[in-house]
């Protein structure tokens, strides 16, 4: 199946079409579109080129893919996401172990219902179930965010350095 691609105008809102390559380039021919129009492949809008580049090089959005991939390997990962993976696998550590220790030492409990004392040792792990699934939510965020900066970064020096 041959990759879709969407275009705009430089000073439109909305992205327009589901067109292929061949359709771009039919349209870029008929002067329908200008070079300085932009096109990107379809949802993906962070990856916009202008239809000169795209034409020039026409494998420009895998690079611009593997240059993002290889961006995101390189940034470190947040603080906040391994304390919050931690937490999670910690919690479903303590909720194993604890439903082994009952079953093993406690068998006459199996079944009971929640007493005060097992509901305020599992109201505390369920706080840090949910405060380690709020971390890894939160760095999950704040990583994508460092990728996107450091991709706009790299994006802009790069079309800098070529007069764009």
């Amino acid at each position: 199946m041959d990759d879709l691609f969407a275009i705009k105008s430089p000073n439109a809102w909305l992205w327009t079409g589901r067109l292929t390559r061949e359709e771009v380039l039919a349209r870029v021919e008929d002067h329908r579109l200008g070079r300085d129009w932009l096109v990107c492949p379809l949802g993906v809008a962070n990856h916009a080129v202008n239809v000169g580049e795209f034409i020039g090089e026409p494998t420009i959005f895998s690079r611009l893919k593997q240059d993002e991939l290889a961006i995101a390997a390189s940034i470190e990962s947040p603080r906040l996401l391994r304390t919050g993976a931690n937490l999670l696998r910690l919690f479903f550590l303590c909720l194993g172990t604890g439903g082994a220790i009952v079953q093993v030492f406690f068998p006459q409990m199996v079944g009971a219902g929640l007493t005060p004392t097992t509901l305020m040792i599992l109201i505390s792990i369920w706080s840090m179930g949910v405060v380690g699934l709020l971390a890894l939510i939160l760095g999950g965020i704040q990583y994508k965010y460092r990728v996107y900066v450091a991709c706009r970064c790299i994006q802009s020096d790069l079309r800098h350095r070529a007069g764009l």
